[in-house]
């Protein structure tokens, strides 16, 4: 659950996410961080693992000069922390290159949020809303052009 998507003009692409596991009754979450992209006709292959276990990130993830972005995210560093212990959710913004299948740490979000709808227009993406911390939702809305810095 929780995987982020995207897609390029060939390919379809899964990242990371949470697998619920149960133990005893009890079921836990194990935060992810495979990936695998899927072509028609070839189908799914492996590709490098995002950086560190990431789920949540805005999606569908943002698409730009063969380049998808993964926006902010849950670590899973905190799981079973609420508000006010929360710390709120990383910044990073994440790119995975597919010529070179590698990624790159390269920006930071302003607005870090989970469960994150995105819609992209050209080079510019809207994020609409999502959580601050568990369970509390954001009004804000913001805009980023790839092609510059993040704007709210």
């Amino acid at each position: 659950i929780l995987s982020t998507c995207g897609s390029n003009d060939e390919q379809l692409f899964v990242f990371g996410g949470v697998e619920l596991l149960e133990t005893n009754g009890v079921v836990k979450r194990k935060y992810l961080q495979d990936a695998y992209a899927y072509r028609p006709g070839e189908g799914w292959r492996q590709i490098a693992d995002v950086p560190h276990p990431l789920a949540a990130s805005a999606s569908p993830a943002p698409t730009w000069k063969n380049k998808l972005y993964l926006v902010s995210g849950d670590d899973g560093t905190q799981v079973g922390k609420f508000s006010p212990e929360h710390r709120g959710f990383p910044n990073s913004v994440w790119a995975y290159d597919v010529e070179k299948n590698d990624w790159t740490e390269i920006d930071a979000t302003p607005a870090p949020r989970v469960t994150l709808p995105s819609v992209q227009i050209g080079a510019d993406v809207y994020f609409l809303s999502g959580e601050k911390t568990p369970g509390i939702r954001s009004p804000e809305n913001w805009r980023w052009n790839l092609e510059t810095e993040p704007k709210r």
